[in-house]
């Protein structure tokens, strides 16, 4: 079975409940209204037998019985509710009737009580049912015929009979007046109240439970009407409050969660950077203990050679064309010696000397040093320098070292007749200093463009190349706190871009 819906339960509540007032009320209207009607007719019933019997103790004259049945008749004429009206004479402790009026009922006997009060001038009343007429209700009054007003001159007495069933019937149609109007009233209470807690109550409710329901397949973006400022009201106000808190809540979360996959991403890359500069280092550090192993292998017989010169500059000392050959044996191992050195500064950690200078300088000075080894390779030489640029803090030698190294590295891949450009220039939106070191040599591929980093990696002749050059461009670009990027093409040419902050 369906249960009732709230506004259902409240209608049919109220409804009860007005029911229960109504029939209460309806009761003690009725019970009134009976009781005053009846009271109304007996005190007709009264006033009339009284009036009959104040007339008729005025009668003297002989035909003072046929005027008082006169008299009776048109009492009871008048009032059409009279069942009966007849005159009494008392005599004896007995009464005797002696007249009547036309169509009164039969008369039922008296009794000694009334009687009794009869004598005393009182008025004797009592309630008769009729049987023969279906259980009628009557109403009897005997009232006294006194002589000269004197209780104890009591001559007679005068029986009005009314009948009570007009009065029950007024009694009941008005019952039922009242009961259709009851009814006619708990109906439209009814309907209304219904009708009006379902717009006041019940849609509200409603509208709540279905935003509810979306609320819970996740569609957060609803908002109810709040019509009315009661309590359904509020709590429509509130639970849009709710929403839009949570809406912001949600909306903070995923702004959260994208935060943190930024910076998960970062700590991915910078791991990632770590990890290959570790592994560059590493490769470095055996680089480095290469070296070291391979100067002292080769120290060694350098020392012993250098020695056995020197013994043989003693035995030919007079000999000049042997002496000039023992010196040429001897610059050529102390070359041999400054190589070996140099491979081992390579491989060390320097300590930096910064100093503010302009970056046109830096570079002036080493385009002006390599510029005879581009003339010999007849290639064309092109510099941009951008005037009045900021200064930036770098330690020259390692400077000019990492611009040897990008122009050695461009003059190995340009064949004659290409070109080769420096230049200089300020980017203002991150305040940095640029120099592009561009050729239109050879290129790279892609596969050898992700290697160019890696300590020891070389595509020059055997003989030629160390793999240690570019390494060591990126290592002074860092140490700086600046960034290297290139951009190359296979065929077309490579430039090699260096940025460092503005001191």
């Amino acid at each position: 079975m369906k249960p009732l819906r709230l506004h259902t339960k409240i209608s049919l509540l109220s409804a009860a409940i007005l029911i229960m007032a109504l029939v209460s009320a309806l009761v003690i209207i009725i019970n009134q209204f009976s009781k005053l009607t009846l009271i109304e007719r007996r005190e007709r019933a009264i006033l009339a037998a009284m009036t009959l019997a104040t007339e008729t103790a005025k009668l003297e004259q002989p035909n003072a019985i046929d005027r008082a049945k006169r008299e009776a008749t048109i009492m009871r004429n008048a009032r059409r509710d009279f069942t009966a009206v007849r005159i009494y004479e008392l005599f004896n402790d007995k009464l005797t009737e002696t007249a009547q009026a036309e169509g009164s009922r039969d008369a039922e006997a008296v009794s000694a009580e009334e009687i009794a009060k009869i004598k005393k001038g009182e008025i004797a009343q009592k309630e008769l049912i009729n049987y023969e007429n279906n259980s009628e209700k009557l109403f009897r009054v005997l009232a006294p015929i006194s002589v000269n007003q004197r209780k104890s001159a009591v001559i007679g007495a005068v029986e009005v009979e009314i009948t009570l069933q007009p009065a029950l019937a007024t009694v009941e149609r008005f019952s039922r007046y009242i009961l259709l109007i009851i009814g006619a009233t708990i109906l439209v209470v009814l309907v209304s109240s219904y009708g009006m807690l379902d717009f006041i109550v019940y849609k509200p409710i409603k509208k709540l439970l279905l935003a509810m329901q979306q609320v819970e397949r996740g569609e957060l973006n609803v908002e109810i009407e709040a019509r009315a400022p009661d309590e359904l009201g509020l709590l429509t106000r509130g639970f849009n409050r709710m929403l839009s808190r949570l809406q912001e809540m949600i909306a903070e979360r995923e702004h959260q969660k994208e935060q943190l996959a930024i910076e998960v991403s970062k700590a991915k890359q910078e791991i990632w950077d770590l990890t290959g500069h570790m592994s560059q280092m590493e490769r470095l550090a055996i680089a480095g203990q290469t070296a070291a192993q391979f100067a002292h292998e080769v120290g060694t017989p350098l020392h012993i050679i250098n020695g056995h010169v020197q013994l043989l500059k003693l035995f030919i000392k007079d000999a000049p064309k042997e002496v000039n050959r023992v010196e040429i044996i001897s610059e050529q191992v102390k070359r041999i010696e400054n190589i070996v050195r140099t491979m081992l500064d390579r491989t060390r950690q320097p300590e930096l000397k910064k100093e503010k200078l302009s970056p046109n300088n830096v570079l002036e000075k080493v385009c002006e040093a390599i510029a005879p080894t581009v003339e010999t390779h007849s290639i064309n030489f092109v510099t941009s320098f951008t005037p009045e640029i900021p200064n930036i803090l770098v330690d020259p030698e390692h400077l000019q070292q990492a611009f040897l190294n990008l122009l050695n590295n461009a003059l190995d891949a340009t064949p004659s007749g290409g070109t080769i450009k420096v230049s200089t220039s300020y980017n203002s939106s991150s305040n940095e200093v640029v120099f592009e070191i561009s050729d239109t040599g050879s290129g790279m591929s892609e596969e050898v463009a992700t290697h160019i980093f890696d300590p020891l990696y070389t595509t020059k002749e055997k003989g030629r190349g160390t793999g240690l050059g570019l390494v060591i461009v990126k290592q002074v670009v860092r140490e700086h706190n600046g960034h290297i990027g290139f951009e190359t093409k296979l065929g077309e040419g490579t430039t090699f871009r260096l940025s460092f902050p503005v001191s």
